[in-house]
């Protein structure tokens, strides 16, 4: 791309000024916009805040008036940029609506990112707020199915997933977590110091709506939802603006953030579908191009620092809202148990007991935790007969009953007794969580449950289908992820019930085994069917039915009948 912002003069400050009718515009149709173009409105909206609220930060540390006057002319025209883009968001889009548009954002934004960032520290720090904003995803689109009766898939389509990510319980940190390295500039490539100035925005902005919105919900479910996301938010906007160098003066900072609007504008004018806002993000770059000359002007004025020092000569590839469901699935598969430990991230099993962590995490979470109602209301409302839907075997984030699944009404083939185990063991992890009393006995029913279900896939199910060339390596998968299962129930066992190191736990086992039957249902079964006939499905369901009775190697915690410490409910 030879396209250097630095050379060009753009649109004049004194010709930017517009009246009132310029920047009403007209809203786009939510039942016809394309995802992303709802996401690229959310964000340029996003990057138009930071600037201008950048440029009042910077008026309050300056004494000289001519300088301040010179901020606020530009200021001013920032102010008029996000008016006429936040012009373009409906009016009849409900406040669960924008929320979904939000963590869309948040999700495919910063999974770009993260695939594309050059420092492998940020994009550890990126890959870790990315399955904490798809799971807000998931608590956010079960809360807006269980209040208004609209499913997010027709918001997000097939783009974005809609599944949970790691768990919203386990997500709150002390705030001294939230704290990371700083890049160093003259080291990094300057494309990450605009990846992370634009999430901070996105997140900043995401922050600060639902410090505003939570009030707004009449749901006592919903307020408490928004209020326990929009804490992960302001830990998320905490992590990434310590990345920024604190070494940048006000002046190289200015430059910064108007370069990033001029590379935001030009990339979403490529990809833009709607012709309307595409002439939007032209004109918007046109007068980006004029601030980032200006704010060049001003810093070789008072600083004599030379922007080309700063910044590249040429503008980097264009950020793209894009599906990234396969990116996003394997940092789940590897990344989903991880917390922040200072500056670094380490999986939750080796964080000290005593660590500030669970201390926090007992006072936040008390005896109500909001994200987790969500689901539990969810469920009582639409059943157990709610579930991911698929298409071709993938999922697409839809929620709606399964009669996808018809296998699941029957009882007397294999399919649909592994469809009722699951559900079985999916209420179980519900109770466990909202029980009042009787945690460690409910741990313990879903223990052999869930051991003697795995056992018995693996005696009676999976040897069938390792017969299939096509079924092969997605049951050598199932064997794996069982192991992790096993692995996980067995370091439970040492920990008392209820402590808060075992609530994070059972966390961690409910979204590991969450996927691992989405991924069941979703592909083997349905690829099994076309393997396994009515009859040989019956004949299998016969034998698995008697799996109590015959001797499976259960873990040996399970046959000493879970004799576990626990901690008093």
């Amino acid at each position: 791309m030879t396209f250097n912002p630095l050379k060009e003069k753009g649109l004049p400050m004194e010709k930017q000024v517009r009246n009132w009718s310029e920047l009403a515009g007209r809203p786009y149709d939510k039942e016809e916009v394309d995802p992303y173009t709802r996401c690229r409105v959310i964000l340029m909206n996003a990057l138009e805040v930071e600037a201008a609220l950048f440029l009042h930060e910077f008026n309050r540390m300056e004494k000289r008036t001519e300088l301040k006057e010179q901020l606020a002319f530009q200021r001013r025209i920032e102010q008029q940029q996000q008016k006429a883009i936040s012009g373009l968001i409906p009016g009849n889009e409900s406040i669960l609506e924008n929320t979904i548009g939000y963590e869309q954002v948040a999700v495919d934004l910063t999974a770009y990112l993260a695939r594309t960032v050059t420092d492998p520290y940020v994009k550890q720090v990126f890959d870790f707020g990315l399955l904490e904003d798809f799971d807000h995803l998931y608590r956010y689109s079960n809360l807006m199915e269980t209040l208004e009766g609209k499913q997010a898939n027709k918001l997000v389509h097939d783009y974005t997933e809609v599944m949970p990510g790691r768990p919203t319980i386990v997500e709150h940190r002390h705030p001294f977590d939230s704290i990371r390295a700083p890049i160093d500039p003259k080291k990094a490539d300057s494309k990450d110091l605009l990846y992370i100035l634009t999430l901070v925005a996105a997140e900043q902005q995401t922050m600060n709506f639902y410090m505003n919105m939570a009030n707004r919900i009449t749901d006592p479910v919903g307020r408490g939802l928004y209020i326990e996301i929009g804490m992960i938010e302001e830990q998320h906007v905490s992590q990434y603006e310590s990345l920024l160098d604190p070494r940048m003066d006000s002046f190289e900072m200015m430059v910064v953030h108007e370069y990033n609007e001029c590379y935001l504008y030009h990339s979403f004018m490529e990809k833009e579908l709607d012709p309307r806002i595409r002439k939007i993000w032209e004109l918007h770059l046109d007068m980006e191009l004029g601030h980032l000359r200006n704010a060049v002007e001003l810093m070789g004025k008072y600083t004599k620092k030379d922007a080309e020092e700063l910044l590249p000569k040429r503008l980097p590839a264009p950020i793209v809202f894009e599906p990234n469901i396969k990116y996003v699935r394997d940092i789940l598969e590897s990344q989903v148990n991880l917390t922040a430990v200072g500056m670094d991230f380490k999986p939750v099993d080796q964080v000290d007991k005593n660590d500030r962590y669970f201390e926090y995490q007992n006072v936040v979470n008390g005896h109500w935790v909001p994200s987790e109602e969500v689901i539990e209301e969810h469920m009582d409302k639409f059943g157990e007969d709610y579930r991911l839907d698929l298409t071709d075997g993938e999922r697409t984030g839809r929620v709606r009953p399964a009669e996808y699944y018809r296998m699941k009404t029957r009882s007397k083939d294999i399919f649909g007794l592994l469809n009722k185990e699951h559900n079985e063991v999916k209420m179980l992890f519900q109770k466990i969580r909202f029980a009042a009393a009787g945690r460690d006995a409910l741990f313990s029913e879903l223990a052999e449950n869930l051991s003697l279900h795995m056992e018995g896939e693996e005696q009676l199910f999976y040897p069938r289908l390792e017969e299939s060339d096509e079924l092969k390596d997605l049951v050598v998968k199932g064997y794996e992820e069982h192991e992790e299962a096993r692995t996980m129930l067995n370091d439970m066992v040492k920990i008392p019930v209820g402590e808060n190191e075992w609530l994070a736990r059972i966390g961690l086992l409910h979204t590991s085994v969450e996927h691992h039957i989405a991924d069941e249902e979703g592909e083997i079964f349905i690829k099994a069917h076309k393997e396994i006939g009515p009859e040989e499905s019956e004949e299998i369901a016969r034998n698995y039915q008697m799996k109590e009775e015959i001797a499976f190697q259960t873990t040996a915690w399970i046959k000493e009948k879970h004799d576990v410490p626990h901690k008093t409910d």
